[in-house]
């Protein structure tokens, strides 16, 4: 994990972000982490699965952009290429972090280590009179929502998780050379144990605004035919026949 250090305007003040910052991070995540409140937008462009943490068994929601690690189908050219970009990806190299100086508060901080950071070429984080420039305020608006949403993520997946309502499953990438390729660890909506809910636990989720983000996800499995697409559409790439979506017979999370 990075190590990450408090942006401060009076030993960063000449600190800039390079003009590839996002785009060379982006290219490199075949998931990205999503809030609760982004779920319905990314599923209209991005597969949503909800993965468990193997150590904490913390849940997260992500959405899948490639098939394979350190690929991101829809960074092409340097260029990001869908309507919709995840939070995540807006707000890098910046990170909320716990304060050094009182941990029940956050603040923002940088992973000097990115390569993305320097003082001798790229977008300033501040102006010459010490003031934030627009692109470190916007970063830092979306940061400082991040807290409320991280919350409110949380309590989306404890509810669909504490009413069962999540199953385990594989995907099968069947190549065209014959090849099989198998990406376990991922969790989706039990449709069947959706239709079969009671009635006070279906009002509850319609109460708390979970539905549309359960049935957005449930959607988003369709857009793994837009990655299969533009998988096949890279040269450099062995085409995919088809992706089958098999429930896990495996129960452990790997």
């Amino acid at each position: 994990m990075a190590k990450l250090i408090e942006l401060s305007i009076n030993a960063h003040k000449n600190l800039k972000v390079t003009n590839d910052a996002m785009m060379s991070h982006a290219s490199r995540q075949h998931v990205c982490n999503l809030q609760a409140q982004e779920i319905a937008n990314a599923a209209t462009c991005f597969p949503v699965f909800i993965t468990r943490n193997s150590i904490n068994g913390q849940l997260a929601v992500s959405a899948m952009m490639s098939f394979a690690t350190q690929e991101n189908l829809f960074v092409q050219d340097n260029s990001w290429h869908s309507v919709f970009q995840p939070t995540n990806f807006r707000t890098y190299p910046l990170y909320l972090m716990q304060s050094p100086e009182n941990e029940k508060h956050f603040t923002i901080g940088f992973d000097q280590d990115s390569g993305h950071l320097s003082e001798e070429h790229g977008l300033a984080l501040f102006t010459g009179d010490g003031k934030a420039t627009p692109m470190l305020s916007e970063k830092t608006k979306l940061l400082e929502g991040e807290l409320e949403q991280m919350r409110l993520t949380y309590a989306f997946t404890k509810m669909i998780d504490s009413l069962d309502l999540m199953k385990s499953v594989d995907l099968q990438v069947h190549y065209q050379s014959g090849e099989v390729g198998v990406i376990k660890g991922l969790q989706t909506i039990d449709e069947d144990k959706l239709q079969t809910i009671s009635t006070d636990d279906l009002d509850k989720l319609r109460k708390a605004g979970y539905l549309a983000p359960i049935y957005a996800m449930l959607m988003s499995l369709f857009q793994i035919n837009v990655l299969i697409n533009k998988h096949n559409n890279l040269t450099t790439h062995t085409n995919i026949d088809t992706v089958k979506i098999e429930v896990s017979k495996d129960t452990t999370v790997s």
